[in-house]
């Protein structure tokens, strides 16, 4: 009988520990090692102006970390080492990382909703490095970062001032790269505010003080009402909603110039009311008095959604490029305050 408890309690023994080892090896699975690594925190590296925090990032102070509730937030700076990590909560996000201003690498973070250390940069001959950390898609959730680790140091850089270009609106501005692909054609900072799914009358002339006027942009590009349009969203309703959320943008925003995108062709749409939309959105325009202070611009009548989307509403990143970026830039630089 005891020979048979101690035979037992030596298989519960080796049980237990062979659970905590895999459950190490899963815990640590996307993580990687520093050998003589130093972290470094990004409030502090930010404060001493040796990074930059662009595209509208948060600072969470109780949690000693950057938040980012949208796609597009970067960090830019210069290192010296041979290795580069982040220090964030990572799940799925695809982020572009580039070095000394080469072509972009596409990165995707593991799975897990989990604290972890992102490989950016290894195994780097020793020197001095520029590089710029871009969040493509935060997949749907805020994006959490609070150190970078490396075996080297980071150096002050003198950081040029940039206009800032805010996309305002739903899943064009949200994901589609139509802010992002202006604002690198113009070397503009780029902030973020699209909310996929959302319509003017029950979020964007409610989220104007929260997501927009803090930030104080040069120029914001407007491109909402396409779910009020296929919500059926009565016109006189849609119209009011329009000039209040323009009244408080022109107001919070006295120095700033609009650009704003009219609704373009989407699968199911119904083209007589589109252009009932539009000429809403128009009139909104002068309702709100920012006739002088925005440039109106529509998709032309070669954009087709059979052929220039992905799913019949979003545009591809080659129709972005062909169709949309040629008109909204000039438009944008000739609003630009």
């Amino acid at each position: 009988m005891n020979n048979w408890f101690q035979n037992l309690l030596r298989a519960l023994v080796a049980l237990i520990v062979s659970l905590q080892i895999s459950s190490v090896v899963a815990t640590n699975s996307n993580t990687s090692n520093i050998i003589n690594g130093h972290q470094y925190n990004l409030n502090s590296l930010a404060a001493a102006e040796q990074i930059q925090l662009r595209g509208g990032w948060e600072w969470n102070s109780q949690h000693s970390q950057a938040e980012s509730r949208f796609n597009d937030a970067v960090i830019e700076g210069t290192f010296e080492g041979t290795h580069l990590e982040l220090v964030a909560r990572l799940n799925k996000q695809l982020f572009d990382f580039s070095l000394n201003n080469a072509a972009p690498t596409r990165l995707a973070a593991p799975e897990g909703d989990k604290w972890a250390n992102l490989q950016l940069a290894e195994n780097l001959p020793a020197g001095k490095y520029h590089f710029m950390l871009h969040l493509a898609n935060r997949i749907g959730k805020p994006f959490q970062a609070k150190a970078f680790n490396t075996d080297g140091s980071f150096i002050a850089a003198n950081f040029k001032a940039r206009q800032k270009l805010l996309g305002f609106g739903s899943s064009t501005l949200d994901f589609c790269g139509v802010t992002w692909g202006a604002g690198q054609e113009l070397s503009y900072e780029v902030i973020n505010r699209g909310i996929g799914g959302t319509t003017v009358n029950n979020d964007g002339q409610y989220r104007v003080a929260r997501d927009v006027l803090p930030f104080a942009p040069n120029v914001v590009l407007i491109n909402y009402g396409s779910n009020d349009w296929m919500g059926n969203v009565p016109l006189e309703q849609f119209k009011s909603a329009y000039t209040n959320m323009l009244n408080q943008l022109g107001q919070g925003l006295p120095q700033s110039g609009f650009v704003v995108l009219g609704l373009f062709p989407r699968k199911d749409g119904n083209e007589t009311t589109r252009s009932q939309y539009n000429t809403a959105i128009r009139a909104a325009i002068n309702a709100a008095g920012l006739a002088n202070r925005v440039k109106y611009v529509e998709i032309g009548s070669d954009y087709n959604w059979v052929t220039d989307t992905s799913d019949g509403t979003h545009p591809s990143p080659a129709v972005v490029k062909a169709k949309f970026l040629p008109l909204l830039v000039p438009a944008i630089i000739s609003m630009t305050r």
